[in-house]
């Protein structure tokens, strides 16, 4: 599952680097900060000729297809496009799924599945999240929405009762009815083969898990937590469903922090992460950030947290910002903690854009450097590089390319969105070409 979240408590920014080489957290162990690259006449990164006709916002997502690539795109028109490219980023074919849209700060595009886009933002001068589909009328989903396999799931209210609505290339479904209590918040997460309904008042939460092949059968709620279960106070949770029905809880409270895996059946005991032997515990100032899982049960857990440096203050009287990753192992009857090195994020930035995804073994993650706003005076230019990191490997890599947007297409490339000599005018009749970045090493 991958989970894309914004860190921190500001705006969307990138940073230089994530993982260091060793582990702990003490500052002499922190790998420092990359500087961020500096515009130049034009990418630094290998690139391919742009696709022909095809200018695109930074508003992209792409996969690969066997030797093609398939892309979901904003197009300078103002369309939505699905296209795929050849290994030169030529079009092959491209189909406009929708016309009359407006771009902006907020707006999103997915490849969630065969001829299947997901567009946030406005289309004819409505706001809304829409699944797009060749030859169909644009559906409106709901803002609690989340992607499963081949598809996007989302909530659908109905008085005292909750449905969920599931749209996949193959067709539409919908769950049976769920009542809610009035006083319940109600939330999605989704995995690949799995929806589940978490509904929550206060230390209570309670289940329902429908399966994306057998979505239509009935599926209860099921208390997995009750007020004064455990012995500290709730500060934040993460439901992250594993392949097939299994779910694991990942509670940080005030002392501890603990995780539940829940099998099919939602049968399963709270553990509490342990480090050196001693429950592991979150600072009172940090924050938990995002979680994945790996996809076998009893697999791997890992979970970014941001805190506060013990160092100098910043401008604002206020420290600086760090980023622990942690993974957790069940070792016997123990869950093992073991932190992986931390970055120090400068003063001025609080934020970064992080996409975390869980293999078997390992949790990779990638994100992007900002542009220096100084040197590159025209707006909308976002990222000066493409930056990579693994659990399983010390350090981060990066490749320099001045970008508007970036989007992987596999594990070896990415795509960008460029302009001519990096920092051309938004207007300049190549601005939006399309360039293949390879990953960094």
């Amino acid at each position: 599952m991958v989970i894309s979240r914004t860190f921190c408590r500001g705006a969307l920014l990138a940073l230089p680097a994530l993982i260091a080489a060793s582990s702990g957290c003490r500052k002499k162990q922190v790998e420092p900060p990359t500087p961020a690259a500096q515009p130049s006449s034009g990418p630094t990164a290998a690139a391919s000729a742009a696709g022909a006709g095809l200018r695109a916002e930074k508003f992209v997502a792409a996969r690969a297809r066997g030797a093609d690539i398939e892309l979901a795109a904003v197009a300078r028109d103002r369309s939505v496009v699905l296209a795929t490219l050849d290994a030169t980023l030529r079009p092959r074919n491209v189909e406009v799924l929708a016309r009359d849209v407006e771009a902006a700060e907020g707006t999103e595009i997915s490849l969630v599945a065969d001829g299947l886009v997901l567009f946030v933002g406005k289309l004819g001068g409505s706001p809304g999240a829409w699944l797009l589909r060749k030859g169909a009328a644009p559906t409106l989903v709901a803002r609690d929405r989340c992607a499963v396999r081949d598809g996007v799931a989302w909530l659908q209210r109905e008085g005292a009762s909750v449905h969920l609505r599931l749209v996949q290339a193959s067709g539409e479904s919908k769950s049976p009815a769920v009542t809610v209590p009035a006083e319940r918040e109600v939330h999605l997460a989704c995995g690949r083969d799995a929806v589940v309904l978490a509904t929550r008042d206060g230390e209570h939460l309670s289940l329902a898990t429908f399966g994306v092949d057998t979505f239509s059968a009935p599926a209860s709620l099921v208390e997995v937590e009750r007020e004064g279960e455990l012995d500290d106070e709730l500060r934040d949770r993460l439901i992250l469903p594993r392949a097939g029905k299994s779910v694991v809880l990942l509670r940080v409270g005030e002392s501890s922090v603990s995780v539940r895996e829940l099998d099919d059946k939602g049968s399963g005991a709270w553990r509490k992460a342990m480090r050196d032997g001693k429950p592991v515990a979150l600072r009172e100032d940090a924050d938990l950030v995002a979680g994945a899982v790996a996809p076998d049960a009893q697999g791997k857990i890992w979970f970014l947290a941001s805190e506060p440096t013990s160092g100098g203050a910043c401008a604002d009287g206020e420290p600086p910002r760090r980023i622990v990753l942690h993974e957790l192992e069940t070792k016997g009857a123990n869950v093992v903690d073991a932190t992986r090195p931390v970055i120090e994020l400068p003063c001025g930035i609080e934020a970064i854009d992080a996409h975390l995804a869980a293999e078997a073994t390992r949790a990779t993650m990638w994100w992007t450097e900002p542009v220096d706003k100084k040197a590159c005076p025209h707006p909308g230019l976002s990222a000066s590089a493409v930056v990579v990191a693994a659990s399983d490997r010390p350090g981060a890599r990066r490749t320099a390319i001045v970008a508007e947007g970036v989007t992987p297409i596999d594990p070896a490339r990415f795509l960008a969105v460029t302009r001519p000599g990096g920092c051309a005018p938004w207007s300049a009749p190549e601005a939006g070409a399309l360039m293949l970045v390879p990953a960094p090493r």
